[in-house]
């Protein structure tokens, strides 16, 4: 199998490079890293390439664009002439691996993208200060009421999933969204909502994930709600645990400090 994890880690300093690129490769086999950064970021990546030889970058400027929205544009461009099995879209700050999620049992069941929703009890949409303000800055029309809250900043699929998932953003972005809200941090959120919400992945197979999977463990409502058992969230390898299961992946770890 030809997989594929694509982000952007721009302007941060050279321990988040090494944690999450470090994570990875000794984390998932077979897989390339694609990581756009700045143009200052370059001595990083080339220290942490000399030990991984998977590593593939690109040093871009999104101009005015908040990057959190420039950055779809870019996995688009990217991907658009290649092949792999199954491609990963995700943050890089705050993101570490910790099994191969390649290799999990949920993809057996040959979904073609894997959204993943927040553990937010009765927290929705619209009655999230953050996320209802990701919409509004967005400026899309969208039904959001009583809607669950879905991370944009971890996506997975095959080929078909995420390039459809992709041409559906970009298409969005360029033809919704007013130039003047490209700058803004979360407009990416309002864009992943309307893509769900207004059902335009109609042509494909989506499964929504929860942290119950463990697939990916989205930390920051557990954490801000006080779900988490802190007594058992390590094991003793000192991986985080979710249902005393090591999660495959583990996103939004940094709320924890």
């Amino acid at each position: 199998m030809k997989n594929i994890v694509l982000t952007i880690c721009m302007n941060y300093s050279y321990e988040i490079f090494e944690k999450f690129i470090v994570s990875l490769f000794e984390s998932v086999n077979n897989t390339e890293l694609m990581i756009f950064i700045g143009i200052n970021d370059i001595l990083h990546i080339k220290k942490l390439k000399n030990k991984y030889a998977n590593i593939n970058y690109k040093v871009v400027d999104a101009g005015t664009t908040h990057v959190v929205n420039y950055r779809f544009k870019m996995y688009y461009e990217y991907l658009k002439n290649k092949k792999y099995d199954y491609i990963f879209l995700c943050d890089s700050r705050d993101v570490i691996f910790q099994k191969d999620i390649f290799t999990h049992p949920i993809l057996n069941n040959n979904n073609d993208l894997y959204l993943f929703e927040e553990e937010t009890l009765n927290i929705t949409v619209d009655t999230c200060q953050f996320n209802s303000l990701y919409v509004k800055r967005s400026g899309l029309d969208i039904n959001i009421k009583g809607k669950p809250i879905i991370c944009v900043g971890t996506i997975l699929g095959n080929m078909k999933g995420i390039m459809e998932y992709l041409k559906h953003f970009n298409n969005i972005l360029e033809n919704e969204i007013n130039i003047d809200n490209y700058k803004y941090y979360g407009v990416d959120s309002g864009i992943n909502y309307k893509i769900v919400y207004d059902n335009l992945l109609k042509n494909i197979k989506v499964y929504m994930c929860k942290n119950s999977d463990n697939l990916v463990y989205t930390m920051a409502f557990p954490i801000y709600l006080d779900l988490i058992d802190y007594t058992k969230l390590l094991n003793n390898e000192k991986k985080i645990m979710y249902n005393e299961n090591v999660s495959y992946c583990v996103h939004q770890y940094d709320r924890l400090e």
